[in-house]
């Protein structure tokens, strides 16, 4: 959440009111049990800081606020990805994500080529990398 705090605030947003996808209930991918996963932390305090909050995991339909990752996105400027699974990073690594508003991306998975976010114009910040 620091991250996500830091990288907002670079680009002029803060936390609270800013539309924030989370990526992933899972604690991890492929796979539908959400013991243990960080999300709920991560949900929890962003929650407290006043965030706009879309959740989506395309394998615990049950805890996603949208119906697919299209409609996380959309209006998003920051995305969190807790849970890395294959079929959203997959549709992720193809997508234009500037053209659709996104301006920080934290990757908690280390699952994208950050070179590829920032040739977007985008913040990028993976746990453990810069």
């Amino acid at each position: 959440i620091n991250l996500l705090q830091d990288a907002l605030n670079d680009c002029g947003h803060p936390i609270k009111g800013t539309a924030i996808a989370i990526l992933g209930v899972a604690y991890k991918k492929n796979v539908d049990d959400g013991r243990e996963s960080p999300f709920f932390a991560v949900h929890k305090l962003l929650q407290s800081k006043g965030a706009e909050i879309r959740v989506y995991d395309s394998w615990i339909k049950s805890k996603s606020t949208v119906d697919s990752l299209e409609q996380a996105l959309q209006g998003a400027q920051a995305v969190v990805i807790v849970t890395d699974h294959d079929n959203y990073i997959t549709q992720i690594k193809e997508m234009d994500l500037a053209q659709l508003g996104i301006k920080v991306i934290i990757d908690g998975r280390n699952c994208l080529e950050s070179q590829d976010i920032f040739s977007q114009g985008i913040i990028y910040r993976g746990i453990g990398r810069r």
